[in-house]
């Protein structure tokens, strides 16, 4: 790919979802992008920033950041997140009140059902079995690619996407069917009723949630920003936080470095005061 080219496909980039693309990803993003120039039936990589400089309504924007976008993600990853989460609902539980959970980057939506699978054991058990008799849980879960949020809404996925549930946790809300000669999971009804969708770019604050969150889940994505818009993002998060919620971030980053005034927990974890 030509340097100029190169050099302005990072900066849309950066300027649309906050992506910062180093130098050494350059055959990355030419790797990325190949599929839509075999499909527009284009020559080049300088034919296609003239569409995307182009692009009026932004439908083949979304398709470039749908491409770039890393979406490596499946049930019960990091899983000492959720057994800390798992022990904090027990204990807010107890409070009787309704409990919100924001997922910021869901991708194709394992991490949000699994997040409710855990709310809808921890319900069961203080209500008696019952999970309507004591509080709800309700989980949003966001994503800037309307491809992997395409997917979380049907609630299917590929069974290689359970290599780390627990077994009697897939045999009840992950169970392997059959659907169209081909195995897939199909996330219980109870757990897609307390999550739903919706497209959110983190680099464009604010965000239009109305805050007061118990916990924030943004594991594994703001890697790919740089320090001022982490920064920003972080902030943004401590806004949305009720006070003593927590963000919770993957166990390989970390807020070292960045102005914040949340406190940590553990390993990934932070606290709003």
């Amino acid at each position: 790919m030509d340097r100029e080219v190169f050099n302005r496909f990072r900066d849309i980039v950066h300027a649309e979802a906050g992506i910062s693309l180093g130098e050494e990803k350059q055959s990355l993003l030419a790797n990325r992008i190949s599929k839509r120039l075999t499909k527009l039936g284009l020559k080049s990589e300088r034919e296609y920033l003239e569409i995307i400089e182009t692009d009026l309504n932004g439908l083949e924007m979304l398709q470039l950041i749908d491409a770039i976008s890393t979406n490596v993600t499946y049930f019960w990853r990091e899983s000492a997140h959720y057994d800390f989460y798992s022990n904090e609902l027990k204990r807010l539980l107890l409070e009787r009140r309704e409990i919100k959970v924001w997922c910021a980057a869901s991708s194709s939506g394992e991490e949000p059902f699994c997040l409710a699978a855990v709310a809808h054991m921890r319900m069961k058990e203080a209500g008696g079995g019952s999970p309507a008799k004591n509080g709800s849980v309700k989980i949003l879960g966001t994503d800037i690619s309307t491809k992997v949020l395409a997917i979380a809404n049907t609630g299917l996925y590929d069974p290689k996407q359970l290599r780390d549930t627990p077994a009697d946790l897939t045999k009840k809300y992950f169970p392997i069917r059959r659907i169209e000669n081909e195995e897939r999971v199909v996330v219980a009804q109870e757990l897609r009723d307390m999550v739903s969708f919706k497209k959110l770019n983190l680099s464009r604050m604010p965000f239009p949630l109305k805050g007061n969150l118990d916990f924030i889940f943004c594991r594994n994505v703001m890697i790919y920003f740089d320090k001022a818009l982490r920064e920003k993002i972080v902030d943004e998060f401590t806004r949305l936080l009720r006070p003593e919620g927590f963000l919770v971030i993957s166990h390989s980053e970390n807020l070292m470095g960045l102005q914040h005034s949340l406190k940590s927990t553990q390993p990934g974890v932070y606290q709003r005061c």
